[in-house]
């Protein structure tokens, strides 16, 4: 990410995270309060309500004194929230037998490559002695365990396929005030083929409208909502007939449930009420021999497309004029045989059908269904809301619901079947979650780079607005669908307004540290649904995989954050010191679109 190299990675703190990116000299002299404050709210660890975003009837530009004398003394789990210039400088007084905390620093810059080198200085600060300590440890009994042997997909080459809909796509559709047909099902109506009929159905990745890659495709299976054909040429030795039965009642029963409740029901362009799953040795050729991640599957919005113009939409001659999805199939002899050999494939299929069927919705429902002016959603929103649609499949699989606090005892408590579906449609958005911590500071939520740490922001900043919004995931992930615009302006648009989302992205940057390891937090600072600290501990992802910084009167930090990206700065005050946290962006006061939350963990 810009402006962060190698050479200003720092070594460890006592809690695994970097002592500091870029180290000043010395401690900083006194200063007084700048001119540009906004707001100053603090909030005593009395649950939700007891801390308010920006009090009516405060100037953003009037500034408030900052007093060490007069400064509050926090409780544990108690904070204090400031915005913009008044972020400059905080004051805080240590509590009996002195108190540690966590400053948190958030940049809610657009877009994620806006980044900023913020420089964080204080009086009266000591090193923190720890971190704090996490949920008991919960081990696995009787054999039943989460999988650590969980492959890791290419987000790199979803990455591509979402771009090029933009750059050979987004043209072919006309402005919002061309005429518009009355929709009728089906471009090219077909109806529905028997089974062991073939069709021909083009699978290339590679190019929206042009190479065709051609493929023969025999029907296996037939159900209210699947059309399931296989490539004839796929591997030998893979599917059996009873294995596409079993995936196309799996996509009837559990996939489809879950997506049309949540995201909507797509359009029909070819007539035959159902999505094509196109089973296909072309997708197996997207991974390389050797590589450490591969492709399971695709959707690609050119088949939406007809291939003569409509009065909205220009020509594809490549489309296959239908809803499709594209995936993997069994290769028997390829290694490893967690990706290739059959069970793997029947295990993993489910969510990768869920992942790329929200796709599917989220294009169809835009071009064709609501013909909306935006055609296409922004890539970090839209794989958010597929990452979000696995998480769903998980919960009805397991018959658990989202809002619990899941913890490892949860899931074993539920047995096998519980194990069986957080090991297939989540442990991975548990894993990218995972990455993402180990770097906060270079990935955001709506990073522009599709990486599977900006993945794993996406996803849980998702699953965080769904639980604090009002608990109703079907309407909220709906209305993301089916928005007007895309990005963050359709995700502030749901949320009340850019000012609410960078609002919650702050106090989202305070629970990914804090959730399940500081007691008394109020409800904004907690992940509802997941506690994360007792499954990081089971996958042997120890200690909490966060990075911090070490912040000392003695010793400033210096950090470059994206936008949407946070710094985790940990320090102590002694009993009854006064203490002032001072920070600037090079020699300025702070911009309004940054703001700190200072939290007591001890």
């Amino acid at each position: 990410m810009p402006g962060t190299t190698q050479s200003h990675l720092p070594t460890p703190s006592r809690d695994g995270g970097p002592r500091a990116f870029r180290h000043g000299q010395g401690g900083p002299g006194r200063r007084r309060t700048p001119a540009g404050v906004t707001w100053l709210a603090v909030a005593l660890g009395l649950g939700l309500g007891a801390c308010t975003s920006d009090p009516v009837g405060l100037d953003p530009d009037v500034p408030i004194p900052c007093d060490p004398e007069t400064a509050p003394v926090l409780p544990v789990g108690g904070f204090q929230q400031a915005r913009g210039a008044a972020s400059s400088e905080l004051c805080l007084k240590g509590p009996q037998g002195g108190g540690e905390y966590v400053l948190v620093g958030f940049s809610g810059a657009t877009p994620s490559t806006s980044s900023v080198r913020v420089h964080f200085s204080g009086e009266n600060l000591v090193p923190a002695l720890g971190p704090p300590s996490p949920s008991p440890a919960r081990h696995a009994r009787d054999g039943v365990d989460l999988r650590q042997d969980v492959p890791t997909r290419d987000s790199g080459f979803d990455a591509g396929i979402r771009r090029r809909e933009r750059q050979e796509l987004l043209a072919r559709v006309g402005p919002p005030g061309a005429p518009r047909p009355q929709l009728v099902p089906g471009l090219s109506p077909s109806g529905v083929p028997a089974v062991g009929s073939l069709l021909t159905l083009n699978a290339q990745s590679g190019s929206a409208c042009e190479d065709p890659i051609n493929r023969t495709a025999r029907v296996m299976a037939i159900s209210e909502r699947a059309l399931v054909v296989a490539d004839t040429l796929n591997p030998s030795g893979g599917f059996t007939l009873q294995d596409y039965e079993h995936l196309a009642t799996v996509f009837d029963t559990l996939v489809v449930p879950v997506t049309d409740e949540h995201f909507g029901r797509p359009s029909d362009l070819d007539g035959n009420g159902r999505t094509i799953l196109f089973f296909t040795r072309e997708v197996n050729r997207l991974t390389e021999e050797g590589a450490d991640r591969f492709v399971g599957g695709f959707f690609f919005a050119r088949d939406l497309f007809p291939r003569t113009r409509t009065t909205r939409l220009n020509e594809c001659a490549t489309s296959n004029e239908g809803e499709i999805l594209y995936l993997m199939v069994p290769e028997p002899g390829r290694t490893p045989d967690n990706v290739w050999g059959r069970s793997a494939v029947l295990r993993n299929t489910p969510s990768t059908m869920a992942h790329e069927q929200q796709h599917l919705i989220n294009a169809a429902r835009r071009l064709h269904v609501l013909q909306s002016a935006t055609p296409f959603e922004d890539t970090w929103l839209n794989e958010g809301l597929s990452h979000s649609a696995e998480e769903l499949l998980f919960y009805r699989a397991s018959g658990l619901d989202p809002g619990n606090n899941l913890a490892l005892s949860d899931l074993q408590a539920g047995g096998r079947r519980v194990l069986d579906a957080v090991n297939a449609h989540h442990l991975s958005n548990i894993l990218r979650f995972e990455r993402f911590l180990r770097a906060p500071h270079e990935h955001s939520p709506y990073d522009e780079d599709d990486s599977l740490e900006a993945r794993g922001a996406a996803h849980q900043f998702l699953r965080y607005a769904a639980d604090r919004r009002n608990g109703l995931d079907a309407e909220f992930f709906r209305s993301l669908v089916d928005a007007p615009n895309a990005g963050v302006q359709n995700l502030a648009g749901r949320l009340g307004g850019e000012s609410v989302l960078q609002e919650w992205l702050a106090d989202w940057s305070v629970a990914v540290y804090a959730d399940s390891r500081v007691p008394n937090l109020d409800r904004r600072h907690r992940l509802l649904s997941w506690s994360h600290p007792s499954l990081f501990q089971q996958l042997q992802i120890r200690p909490y995989p966060i990075r911090t910084l070490s912040l000392s009167a003695e010793d400033p930090v210096e950090v470059e954050l994206v936008g949407g990206g946070s710094a985790h700065l940990r320090f102590g005050v002694g009993e009854g010191e006064g203490a002032i946290l001072r920070i600037t962006v090079g020699d300025t006061p702070p911009s309004s679109s940054f703001r700190v939350t200072l939290l007591r963990t001890r």
